[in-house]
C-alpha cells in the first residue's frame, strides 16, 4: 500500500466527515472581570476629603457608563447612563442563565452555553460627604465592578461575539489648602481567553480590562500633573506622571488572547487565565470570587495647590470577544474532494511510469 496516497485520502476522508459532524466539546470562551471597591482620596495626615470642608468650590462629580452585549447581529446596549450612582442590568444576546446581576461570577471554559453579556455597577464616592443628587450624601468609598463575557458552546456557530463596558468618572476641584493627595482602593480581576483543542472552525478569544486615574491643571490649560496606570509594579509605568509612594497588587492594565486560524490544527488552542490568586487572597474571598487577582492599590501625587482648578479623570473598562467562522458545507466538500483528487492524480501518475 502506498502511504503518500493513503495519507491524503486520510486526509479528505477526515475533511468531509468534519463538515457532516460537530464537535460536541468544541467550543470558545472570554471572560473579563474588574471590581474595585473602597476607592478614598486622603490628605497628607490620611484623613478622607470632605467635599464640605477641603474644598474652596463644590466639586463637581459625573460619572458615567454604558455597557453592550452582542452575539451576531443581535445586540443589547445601556446606552449612555450618568450617575453618581449607576446600577445598569445585565446586558445579555444568548441563553445567559449564569450571568445573575451585580454577582460577577467567575465563569470558566469549557463553555456550556451560548451568550455575550456584560454588566456593570456603581456606587459611592471617594470624599465625604459628597451629595448624592436627592437630598443626601453619598456612602465614603466609591465602588466600581465591571465584567463582560462570551461563551460559544460549539455547535454550527457562525459570527462574532463581543462584551464591552466603559465606566468614567469626573471630579473638578480647588483644594482649600496645598498639599499631596493619596488614592488608595482595593481591587480584584480575572481574565481567562479558552478555545477547546477541538475546535475545527478558525477561532479566536480575548480579553482584556484597563484602569487609569489623571489629574490635570485646568488653570494651567489642562496640563496633566498626576497619570497613573495601575501595572502590577512598584515603579511608575512609562506612562506614569507624577505618582509617588506607589502600591500596586497586580496589573490592572492588562490582556489575554488566543488564535487558531485553522480551529484546533492551528496555533494557540488551549487556556490561558489570570487571577488564580495567592492563599491570603483566596482565604478572604468567597463563593464566586474564588480564582480572582485580589489586593491594595494605592498612589499619592505631588504637591497641589491650593486655589487651582485641576480635573480627575478615572476610567475602568473590561473587554472580552470570541470568534468562530463554520466553513459552508460546500467548502468543506471541496476541500475533500480536492484532497481525493491529488490522491486520485498521484496514483495515476505512478500507473503511466509502470506502464
Amino acid at each position: 500500500m502506498n502511504f503518500k496516497k493513503t495519507t491524503i485520502a486520510l486526509a479528505a476522508a477526515s475533511v468531509l466527515s468534519i463538515g457532516f459532524a460537530s464537535s460536541v466539546n468544541a467550543g470558545v470562551l472570554a471572560t473579563s472581570i474588574i471590581e474595585i471597591e473602597n476607592l478614598t482620596f486622603t490628605d497628607a495626615q490620611g484623613n478622607a476629603l470632605d467635599f464640605d470642608t477641603d474644598f474652596t468650590l463644590p466639586p463637581a462629580y459625573t460619572t458615567t457608563a454604558d455597557s453592550t452585549a452582542a452575539l451576531g447581529a443581535i445586540v443589547d446596549a445601556s446606552g449612555s447612563l450618568v450617575g453618581p450612582n449607576i446600577d445598569d442590568q445585565v446586558r445579555c444576546v444568548g441563553t445567559c442563565a449564569a450571568i445573575v446581576d451585580n454577582v460577577f461570577p467567575v465563569v470558566t471554559s469549557p463553555p456550556v452555553a451560548t451568550y455575550a453579556a456584560a454588566d456593570q455597577l456603581e456606587f459611592g464616592a471617594p470624599v465625604l460627604n459628597a451629595p448624592d443628587g436627592s437630598g443626601g450624601v453619598l456612602a465614603l468609598g466609591a465602588t466600581v465592578s465591571s465584567a463582560t463575557y462570551v461563551s460559544l458552546a460549539g455547535g454550527d456557530i457562525d459570527g462574532s461575539s463581543t462584551g464591552n463596558n466603559q465606566m468614567g468618572s469626573s471630579f473638578r476641584f480647588n483644594l482649600a489648602g496645598s498639599g499631596a493627595v493619596t488614592m488608595s482602593f482595593d481591587a480584584q480581576s480575572y481574565l481567562e481567553a479558552f478555545i477547546s483543542a477541538d475546535e475545527f472552525a478558525p477561532a479566536n478569544a480575548t480579553a482584556d480590562y484597563s484602569v487609569y486615574f489623571r489629574i490635570t491643571d485646568l488653570t494651567a490649560g489642562g496640563v496633566t500633573v498626576f497619570d497613573w496606570n495601575p501595572n502590577g509594579t512598584i515603579a511608575p509605568s512609562s506612562t506614569d506622571v507624577g505618582v509617588n509612594n506607589e502600591v500596586d497588587a497586580f496589573s490592572l492594565n492588562d490582556n489575554l488572547a488566543l488564535n487558531a486560524p485553522f480551529g484546533g490544527f492551528g496555533m494557540d488552542v488551549g487556556l490561558q487565565r489570570t487571577g488564580l490568586g495567592d492563599a491570603g487572597c483566596l482565604a478572604a474571598l468567597a463563593g464566586s470570587d474564588i480564582g480572582k487577582n485580589c489586593g491594595a492599590f494605592s498612589a499619592t501625587t505631588n504637591a497641589l495647590t491650593a486655589g487651582t482648578l485641576y480635573q480627575l479623570d478615572a476610567r475602568i473598562e473590561s473587554n472580552a470577544d470570541a470568534r468562530t467562522v463554520i466553513p459552508e458545507p460546500a467548502s468543506i466538500a471541496l476541500m475533500g474532494l480536492g484532497l481525493l483528487g491529488l490522491a486520485g492524480g498521484a496514483a495515476s501518475r505512478r500507473r503511466r511510469k509502470t506502464a
